[in-house]
């Protein structure tokens, strides 16, 4: 019985040293770094393939994908005890999330033919983070995983042979930026529209016209605003003052032409939309007999991220 037993261990690991056939593939990626835009977007990023082996056995291959240190395919980037969800697809339209061997689909898995040997082969997935609130509510910083990619051969017979890994750290950079518009109220926010008329028509004493400034930003931030005039509006020689209202604060004049005043503040950043502060800018005392014509100020608004 000892010798039948010797013998069966010894063709058991003949027989699977002869099936894991090595078809010396070169296999490499680099890190993916992506900092965050505010748009959502799929980003893609390549894998390098390599075979060694003129074989027919190593000619296709898979790429599988764990699950990273989340341990689910919900993944996840980690900044300390903060979170950045994501996920690595196939495709750019999304469809399918790539898992790991034993776990994948159809279409769950990457799959290439490399044609001839000795030739470099490029395929990409995609990564996209799927919750831009997140970016949002857990501020600026780099966030990271650790991703095994797995690569199979597929023999000719359609069963598949672990040959090597890659390991790729998925890093998503949040940024510390501020960015903000202007336009009427109920406008959406829109980083390239910074400039907006307020019209007041023909003006008397408390007319009021509004504005919407918009911010966006990672981080908090304050909000300053300056008068070019002074908090008057001049045709020539003639004035005619007004105050100003950002997110119902109360009135005040922006006195000292060119000076920069601190208006409001936000502690936290901004939902992923914007938020919103709404202006209003309010005539003051109408002066007897003004000149007529056209009357004009500019005030410049800053946001500054903290």
């Amino acid at each position: 019985m000892i010798k039948v037993s010797l013998f069966l261990m010894l063709f058991l690991f003949y027989s699977s040293f002869t099936w894991a056939q090595n078809c010396n593939f070169t296999f490499t990626s680099s890190n993916f770094v992506a900092e965050i835009d505010t748009a959502e977007q799929a980003v893609s990023h390549p894998l390098r393939i390599r075979r060694g082996s003129n074989s027919n056995n190593c000619r296709n291959v898979r790429l599988f994908f764990t699950r990273g240190r989340a341990n689910q395919y919900s993944r996840r980037t980690y900044n300390g005890n903060k979170i950045v969800p994501y996920n690595l697809y196939k495709e750019s339209s999304l469809n399918n999330i790539l898992k790991d061997y034993g776990d994948a689909g159809a279409n769950e898995y990457l799959d290439l033919e490399l044609a001839r040997s000795s030739i470099t082969y490029d395929i990409d997935f995609f990564v996209k983070v799927v919750d831009l609130d997140s970016v949002f509510s857990n501020g600026p910083g780099y966030y990271n995983d650790l991703i095994e990619v797995k690569l199979y051969s597929v023999r000719a017979n359609g069963q598949e042979v672990y040959q090597t890994s890659t390991y790729i750290n998925i890093q998503i950079i949040i940024p510390r930026y501020a960015e903000l518009s202007l336009g009427p109220m109920g406008s959406p926010h829109d980083p390239s529209s910074t400039q907006h008329i307020m019209s007041f028509g023909n003006l008397s004493t408390g007319k009021t016209a509004q504005a919407a400034l918009n911010v966006k930003s990672t981080v908090s931030f304050g909000v300053y605003m300056s008068s070019l005039n002074g908090s008057v509006l001049k045709k020539g020689a003639s004035e005619i003052p007004y105050t100003i209202n950002v997110n119902q604060a109360g009135h005040r004049s922006l006195t000292n032409p060119g000076q920069s005043y601190y208006i409001t503040q936000r502690n936290i950043s901004t939902p992923v939309n914007y938020e919103v502060f709404p202006i209003e800018a309010r005539i003051g005392t109408m002066p007897s007999n003004p000149d007529t014509g056209e009357y004009s100020d500019v005030i410049t608004v800053t946001v500054t991220p903290w």
